[in-house]
């Protein structure tokens, strides 16, 4: 058994800021069958997670009926490719955590946490809660997503959607 492997698990954040490159921000799985008008797909995903992961927050297990289908990227910077590894439902905080690239630089996003009656403190808090952290921590981690935000946003990404509807995404 390998220890420092286990170690390295057991420190590893569970919910993690994933700011989603601009350059393909409207190329997510969600936004191609939206744009082929497949939602019905999409509603399939999200029949199939109802029933396999419940009413519960894939990533805090808060059970809520409120929840978000989330895309979870894996990224090859060395490649320049994104990989889809999982669809997952997503509490409106863990959510908002996970894509704080569109709720804390979007105008729209901005507007949207101030009618939601939600603040960024709120969405920190509830970071640091789920991964039992400080907020100097928060801060940390935040710049290194930001910096790899940045650096991520100079590149042009090859998509890979796994085996989520292969032939159906052919643009």
């Amino acid at each position: 058994m390998n220890i420092s492997r286990l170690l390295k698990k057991k420190h590893k954040k569970k919910l993690v800021i994933d700011l989603l490159p601009k350059p393909v921000q409207n190329k997510t799985l969600f936004q191609r069958l939206s744009r082929k008008r497949s939602l019905e797909e999409w509603t399939k995903i999200k029949q199939e997670l109802l029933r396999r992961e419940g009413s519960r927050c894939y990533i805090c297990g808060k059970e809520t009926k409120h929840l978000h289908m989330h895309e979870f990227w894996h990224f090859d910077d060395a490649t320049q490719t994104m990989r889809l590894e999982g669809i997952h439902h997503l509490c409106d905080l863990c959510q908002k955590v996970k894509r704080t690239d569109f709720w804390f630089f979007t105008p729209y996003g901005k507007e949207q946490l101030k009618h939601l009656d939600i603040n960024t403190q709120d969405i920190i808090k509830h970071y640091c809660k789920v991964n039992n952290c400080s907020i100097e921590e928060f801060n940390r981690n935040w710049r290194q997503a930001v910096e790899t935000w940045q650096k991520r946003n100079e590149k042009e990404w090859k998509l890979d959607f796994g085996g989520y509807m292969r032939n159906k995404l052919d643009d």
